[in-house]
């Protein structure tokens, strides 16, 4: 009974299951805002351009990437940088308002990534632990120029960025569901 109880704890833990494992929680925006305005938006949400910017392109360009499979998953069109300068060196990102009103987008995800410190971006160092710090991430409406969501994230180290993208796009597509009235039923 030992050895076999033996054997079967071996296969887990050589699988990758842990017995004591535990499911990490939904990450969750530290400080968020939703416009009164968002609320049944989802369906006339049109094309979304992602645009992002922070000190680190790479961070940028693949939280970009998890944003746009993200939102393409919930069967909308999405048109981002890295779609549009397709195997171009990006020199600079784009200005994301003037980008999303040029290719014609109804609605901007863009924000601000914090993946390392300033100063080894500037010497050109690398630090020993690259994470990110903080994102933060708005949808905007860009014909009224309003923004309509925007969640604030400080993860905790080791979360891969698609938890971030799945976090926001929950988030933003909770925020713009139609919101029942109170005694309205259906």
């Amino acid at each position: 009974m030992i050895r076999k109880l033996t054997v079967a704890l071996a296969v887990l833990l050589l699988a990758g299951i842990s017995p004591a494992e535990e499911q990490k929680p939904e990450l969750k925006p530290v400080a968020s805002f939703v416009h009164p305005d968002a609320a049944g938006k989802l369906p006339i949400l049109g094309t979304v351009a992602v645009v992002l910017s922070g000190i680190d392109p790479q961070a940028n360009r693949l939280l970009e990437d998890a944003l746009a499979l993200g939102v393409l998953s919930e069967s909308i069109r999405v048109i981002y940088p890295g779609e549009k300068e397709l195997g171009k060196n990006r020199q600079s990102p784009p200005e994301p308002v003037e980008f999303a009103r040029k290719l014609g987008a109804n609605s901007l995800i863009t924000g601000n990534i914090i993946a390392r410190c300033g100063h080894c971006v500037r010497s050109g160092g690398r630090c020993s632990a690259e994470e990110m710090r903080a994102v933060s991430l708005a949808l905007v409406d860009v014909p009224q120029d309003k923004v309509l969501v925007w969640a604030l994230y400080e993860p905790e180290s080791g979360t891969p960025v698609t938890a971030i993208s799945q976090a926001f796009v929950r988030f933003m597509i909770e925020s713009l569901k139609e919101q029942k009235k109170e005694g309205e039923q259906k």
